[in-house]
């Protein structure tokens, strides 16, 4: 009979434990997701306007005296891949499918970092 007692002071014991981490534990992690979201939003808000600023702009050699908006002289690449020839969106989903780095080599002025901007604003 003592242990039958023994058996259920310590399955109570226990229990009460579990609770009382559980409760614990859901104000710790609230605690340290608060201060993630904290650090998150001071200054990535800041940072996400001015990447998009500095990609949505572009300098030409036409009108090297001030910038141009990317949207309104942007013309869509193709890609060649051996043989096959990829339009910039099939890229795109490549890419995001397949998660790998890729490596686009061109002569320069053939629109590498213009599509990297395009890319990375859209």
């Amino acid at each position: 009979m003592d242990k039958d007692l023994f058996t259920q002071e310590m399955d109570s014991n226990i229990t009460k434990f579990l609770i009382a981490m559980s409760k614990k534990a859901t104000k710790y992690c609230i605690a340290k997701y608060q201060n993630l979201e904290m650090k998150l939003n001071k200054g990535l808000p800041e940072y996400i306007k001015a990447n998009y600023q500095r990609c949505a702009y572009v300098r030409t050699l036409l009108k090297r005296d001030r910038p141009t908006e990317l949207d309104k002289i942007y013309e869509p690449l193709q890609f060649k891949i051996d043989d096959d020839i990829l339009e910039e969106d099939e890229i795109k989903l490549s890419i995001a499918a397949d998660l790998h780095r890729t490596i686009i080599s061109s002569y320069a002025g053939n629109g590498k970092t213009i599509f990297l901007k395009k890319s990375i604003k859209n």
